[in-house]
């Protein structure tokens, strides 16, 4: 028999996160012929997560143009996936990953083409188009052409069943983001966190995570969301938080507008992944508009402000080891108050609510009974 050929795809740094296990899955089973799809959406952010884990494109395409609309990226993540199933042998399947626009364009593309889509991360739902913005209309899209859904919940199970989707067809996995995490944890801290960490030991700074770079929340939310984490800082001196800075710059940019210079805002260059993981392991709170980063500090237990108007994600919220804050400054101020008051001890926290670190390897079983 011919291997059943599988395409990977990843566009941004939290696909590859989410990607690499699946697709290092795949390869170590030697049933199927994998190749790993770049689309370039961040180029920058997913060469450093393919670096760490060393990992290189089978083809590749750049989608992105800076100034481009969402529109003129859609249209070019299409046009790109084309060119490249025209130029090469269709696969048997693609696999897509979450809601981002390489998800969907490439998933719109592999349809029109007669390739079955298989969604990594599905189900997840805020009933919201605008929040967030685009991704619940992606993931949405993605649902009315996959052939497969990999659910890491069985509320995002519940949510597609409702939808009217066949439940032969979906499989409750986990998350393949908690298998990287869990792998990024075991690696060697690096020096710059290290370091960052022991300054703010011998500072007897009690050190927490900021990070914020969703559009949707650009200008007015995330000046409401600083005004409130100024209050914070301003009745509790011995906090510090560090926001490692984004490509898009729209979270910084605020920041900078609310507290000009402050010795409690450490902002910080970008991090690499496993820098990221650990940082938040050391952290005594996150306030985040990032779902990986929810899903991840759930599975710490860590207290976690969402800094978003809805989440997908319930079950940190159901947990009591997450709240939304929205755009309001007096809840935002609130809601870090919440977190701080928490004491969880991060050593006897159990709860795995995103998945158990195995998802990817179910994902491959579950590819295993479809082709053989």
């Amino acid at each position: 028999m011919v291997k059943p050929s599988v395409w990977v795809i990843v566009g941004t740094r939290p696909e590859c996160i989410k990607q690499a296990p699946v697709y290092k899955s795949l390869v170590e089973r030697d049933k199927f012929n994998v190749k790993l799809v770049g689309t370039g959406q961040h180029q920058e952010l997913l060469n450093s997560a393919l670096d760490i884990y060393n990992l290189n494109l089978d083809f590749s395409f750049n989608s992105m143009i800076s100034g481009q609309s969402l529109s003129e990226l859609s249209l070019r993540v299409i046009k790109g996936f084309n060119d490249i199933v025209k130029k090469s042998e269709a696969p048997d399947c693609i696999i897509v990953q979450g809601d981002t626009t390489t998800a969907c364009f490439t998933a719109i593309s592999a349809f029109q083409h007669g390739i079955k889509v298989f969604h990594n991360e599905a189900g997840l739902r805020t009933n919201d188009n605008l929040n967030p913005f685009p991704e619940e209309s992606n993931r949405k899209i993605i649902t009315n052409l996959a052939t497969l859904h990999f659910t890491p919940t069985k509320k995002s199970f519940d949510n597609l069943v409702s939808e009217g989707v066949d439940k032969k067809n979906i499989f409750t996995v986990g998350n393949s983001g908690i298998d990287s995490f869990f792998w990024a944890l075991k690696q060697k801290c690096p020096i710059e966190i290290r370091n960052i960490i022991t300054k703010s030991i011998d500072k007897k700074n009690i050190p927490c995570l900021i990070t914020a770079h969703r559009r949707e929340s650009a200008g007015e939310g995330f000046e409401s969301i600083f005004t409130g984490l100024k209050e914070f800082i301003g009745k509790n001196k011995d906090y510090k938080f560090f926001f490692p800075t984004h490509p898009n710059d729209l979270g910084r940019l605020s920041i900078n507008k609310i507290f000009g210079e402050c010795e409690n805002i450490s902002i910080i260059n970008p991090l690499d992944y496993i820098s990221l993981v650990h940082l938040l392991n050391f952290s005594k709170l996150v306030l985040t508009d990032s779902g990986g980063i929810q899903e991840e500090a759930a599975t710490l237990g860590c207290p976690t402000v969402v800094c978003r108007k809805k989440t997908e994600r319930v079950e940190a919220l159901e947990l009591g080891i997450a709240k939304i804050s929205g755009y309001n400054n007096k809840k935002v101020f609130e809601s870090l108050k919440w977190a701080a008051s928490l004491n969880i001890d991060k050593r006897k926290w159990v709860n795995r609510p995103y998945g158990d670190g195995n998802t990817s390897e179910k994902i491959c079983n579950i590819l295993d009974q479809y082709f053989y």
